[in-house]
């Protein structure tokens, strides 16, 4: 009785009932299917669009008219013409321009911008930080104006108008919002362009908090906060409304989660605004760029070193643009052996940042976007600009995440000279296959 009693438990035990051990089998199989699905409903909705846009059919979907303002200005003027150019620059004060306000423009994408639209015949009104970068912008425009008139023969319209901009003080917000209202006069506001941002790149670890809820404000509540100020001087206008955010925002990269995370944010809070604001003609876009030759890559692979290695400091410097880039606020404190694997875990990340910038983009081709975006008859939600921006969108949208761990495995393993799996057992290749 023994036998017969004990074989059909030693049996039940080492084959368990089918239920139980397909369990897995059928989760994964489920799983996946359900991931399939999901990659498939979305690239039809990608070829329904292209085929809606190649037929027209954005114009049963947007009403918005075409803008009635000047888009571009005349190039090449013949020389005989030249007494008539003369004669409208002279006039140029008194004319009624279309004005845009331009977050960021003291250096950077947000600088490009300004000057690009003052010289399609825009009044831009330049939100900066210091004075002294709107005494430089104002000079740089100046120039612009000079080279025009006297190797293109063509009188530039447009104008800079400094703005003293905190995006992070609401009463500073509201104190622009009355001086660029008494400024308008009789010219129409027809563009809000919100490019002011800060990047921190840190491992949560070491990340003050106060970074990342700076990050939040500049890149999610300043944008939606202007929004709302703003929206009663760009309603009456068929006004315009872009923020520039990041390919990244896709893309989930080691010690990106303040700036992605804040990024993805921006992204479906403005597809919210651009669905709530469809019925009153002011359209809403996103301008989401590679990697942009603005100096911000550079000082961007230098943070883990300034937060982790105590001979580089652990206090943040100004960002480029004026914008800081922290505070006071000293990251937590790690251990030397802790702090130098970060270092070696995220180094192909900056290395992979410094190639990058052979092959990054002038900033004057986002404002390129810009213009398109304010000029539009029918602007589009989501601009991807440069080819890397591309491909790193495409390769957050249909590239399963277990691929991105086994590559970022692989990097940071043989970049750091083969770690110690002892001490890290969830670092490197075999690691992210585990899962």
């Amino acid at each position: 009785m023994a036998i017969k009693t004990q074989a059909p438990m030693a049996l039940a035990t080492i084959h368990p009932p089918s239920t139980e051990r397909d369990l897995g089998f059928m989760h994964r199989l489920v799983v996946h299917a359900c991931y399939r699905f999901d990659l498939l409903v979305n690239r039809l909705w990608d070829v329904f669009y292209i085929l809606l846009r190649a037929i027209g059919g954005p114009r049963l979907l947007w009403s918005t008219p075409k803008p009635a303002w000047p888009t571009s200005l005349p190039r090449g003027t013949p020389a005989a013409a030249a007494a008539a150019a003369a004669a409208a620059a002279a006039a140029a004060d008194a004319a009624v321009l279309p004005a845009v306000l331009v977050t960021g423009a003291s250096t950077g994408i947000g600088r490009a911008v300004t000057l690009h639209l003052a010289y399609q015949g825009y009044h831009v009104f330049a939100g900066v930080r210091r004075d002294s970068d709107g005494a430089a912008l104002v000079a740089l425009h100046g120039r612009q104006v000079t080279v025009a008139a006297e190797t293109c023969r063509q009188s530039v319209h447009g104008r800079v108008q400094p703005l003293r901009l905190d995006l992070t003080d609401d009463d500073a917000i509201r104190a622009a919002f009355d001086t660029v209202a008494a400024a308008l006069g009789d010219m129409p506001l027809v563009g809000l362009v919100h490019v002011a941002g800060t990047a921190h790149f840190d491992p949560v670890e070491i990340m003050p908090m106060r970074s990342f809820a700076q990050s939040f404000a500049m890149h999610v509540q300043a944008p939606m906060r202007l929004a709302q100020v703003f929206l009663p001087l760009l309603r009456p206008n068929c006004g315009r409304i872009c923020a520039v955010s990041s390919s990244l925002s896709s893309l989930a990269i080691p010690g990106g989660s303040a700036y992605g995370a804040t990024k993805a944010a921006l992204d479906l809070a403005a597809a919210a605004l651009r669905s709530e604001l469809s019925t009153l003609n002011v359209p809403v876009s996103v301008l989401r760029p590679g990697s942009v030759a603005t100096g911000m890559l550079t000082q961007i692979a230098t943070d883990v070193e300034n937060h982790l290695l105590p001979e580089q400091g652990k206090k943040r410097d100004e960002a480029p643009g004026g914008h800081p880039r922290g505070t006071a606020e000293v990251a937590p404190t790690v251990s030397d052996a802790v702090a130098r694997q970060y270092v070696a875990q995220l180094k192909p990340i900056y290395k992979v940042f410094g190639w990058a910038m052979r092959w990054a983009s002038p900033p004057e081709l986002m404002a390129s976007h810009v213009l398109h975006m304010l000029t539009s008859p029918r602007p589009r939600f989501d601009y991807v600009v440069s080819y890397d921006g591309r491909l790193t969108d495409l390769a957050g949208r249909y590239t399963p995440f277990w691929l991105f761990e086994y590559v970022g495995g692989l990097l940071a393993y043989f970049s750091s000279g083969r770690p110690n799996r002892s001490s890290s057992p969830s670092f490197g290749p075999k690691a992210a296959l585990a899962h």
